[in-house]
């Protein structure tokens, strides 16, 4: 099962960028909840 991590986090696993990140979010690659998720907190 796979666990959620904060963004940065992510950054450092992944290798991505904060550029790379967004990019996949705004043109719909990564779907809210399946791929990532936003905090209660924004």
């Amino acid at each position: 099962m796979l666990q959620w991590v904060k963004l940065n986090r992510y950054y450092e696993l992944s290798g991505d960028t904060r550029h790379a990140f967004y990019r996949k979010k705004k043109e719909g690659i990564w779907r809210e909840g399946r791929e990532f998720r936003t905090a209660a907190d924004g």
